[in-house]
């Protein structure tokens, strides 16, 4: 069975097209939010038998365990969840439990098809027979049990089979008022966070790569690795924002520009300091540190508001404006002339937005592959960037195309 990758889903399952109403918006995937080991899931309201089959892929921020979906009344299971630190995903069905160890990715298709798990379109076990219901309802990005320990996870559109019958058609979308969440094709109703977690999401792009480069969910950069990407002159009031993940405490830069011409201005940089992130621009603005927020795929805005996951921030009382800055735009580092540390941590990175002060995109940078080298490409400004020093930037998983 040929499922490698989300569109392929039409063939196997019969797809059921680009159905969602007028107002929706659809994403890429969904970003559940750590904060105080709180987050956001989906409740199916649909509990899972030995009949059941799904079919998904998610993201792994985190070095502890995270769950594709679950379901668990202390009898009977029907879940998949990875443990990243461990190495190893864990599949349970009914009473059964199997651990694949190894190879354990940021990001992984998964499934349970007719008893027989699967990972990247790989199957790895099938459970022997045995008739079960769950007795509590099915969660996706989270566990039906202990849905508030584990961390923070990228979900991706999921469909749910009962025999030959599809039980849901989950796609991720925005609903009218903006809200993230998943509409589903079979019930036609959408599903935000079931509890008071909203979710953050990564946003679709709909550009053509060129021939010669091949679509990635995600490129990791570490050590003195970074891009350096030209944006034209950076104006006050415009906007950067970029989907990027850093999985260690130690911190990392997301982006910042040095101006080259007037020494002290700064348009703007984040260090991460997972969970802390500061804001910060250069010159008579000092640092914002704007203290716990959430782990896991952040979005920046650069014009005055910081949002992570969703959740905004704006530090007005200590954030000025800024002149025009002639310099580039680093990705990963502040183009300040200087290399980050050879020790820093790998960063991975999901896409990056600059945007003038009307929120019109100028640059959309995604990752891909071209000729053989990772790297972002400017859908829009038709530029590849690879990193700007001797230290490669890393690939990551495929980029999952979805059938809808």
């Amino acid at each position: 069975m040929s499922w490698l990758r989300r569109r392929m889903m039409a063939n196997v399952w019969g797809g059921s097209g680009d159905l969602l109403p007028a107002g929706y918006t659809r994403v890429h995937a969904l970003t559940t939010r750590s904060k105080t080991y709180s987050r956001a899931w989906i409740d199916t309201g649909y509990l899972p038998n030995s009949s059941t089959s799904i079919i998904t892929a998610f993201g792994y921020p985190y070095n502890g365990g995270s769950y594709a979906f679950g379901s668990t009344d202390g009898t009977s299971s029907y879940s998949v969840m990875r443990d990243y630190a461990a190495g190893k995903y864990t599949f349970r069905y009914g009473t059964q439990e199997y651990s694949l160890v190894g190879n354990v990715y940021l990001v992984a298709q998964v499934a349970i098809i007719d008893r027989v798990c699967y990972v990247d379109g790989q199957a790895v076990h099938t459970f022997d027979s045995e008739n079960f219901t769950a007795g509590l309802s099915l969660y996706i990005g989270g566990l039906h049990e202990d849905s508030l320990y584990y961390q923070d996870t990228i979900v991706y559109d999921t469909v749910i089979r009962e025999g030959n019958t599809t039980i849901a058609d989950y796609v991720c979308c925005l609903n009218p008022s903006g809200v993230a969440g998943m509409y589903d094709l079979v019930s036609q109703q959408f599903l935000g966070s079931a509890n008071a977690q909203e979710f953050g999401y990564i946003p679709i792009y709909t550009e053509t790569l060129p021939s010669d480069c091949t679509a990635l969910e995600y490129v990791s950069i570490s050590g003195i690795a970074y891009f350096l990407m030209d944006f034209g002159v950076l104006h006050n009031g415009d906007h950067m924002r970029e989907w990027f993940y850093l999985p260690s405490s130690t911190g990392g830069t997301a982006f910042g520009a040095d101006d080259t011409v007037t020494s002290g201005n700064g348009f703007l940089s984040i260090n991460a300091y997972s969970p802390y992130y500061k804001y910060f621009k250069t010159g008579s603005v000092a640092s914002v540190n704007i203290g716990l927020v959430d782990s896991g795929i952040i979005q920046i805005d650069a014009s005055r508001t910081v949002v992570t996951n969703g959740v905004t921030y704006n530090p007005t009382s200590n954030v000025g404006d800024i002149a025009t800055i002639t310099g580039q735009m680093g990705v990963g580092w502040r183009s300040n002339g200087t290399n980050p540390p050879s020790t820093r941590p790998a960063q991975h990175i999901f896409l990056v937005e600059y945007c003038d002060a009307s929120l019109n995109v100028i640059a959309r940078a995604v990752p891909c592959i071209k000729n053989g080298v990772a790297g972002m490409y400017d859908v829009i400004g038709q530029t590849f960037y690879a990193s700007h020093t001797s230290k490669a930037a890393d690939a990551g998983y495929p980029y999952i195309e979805s059938s809808h």
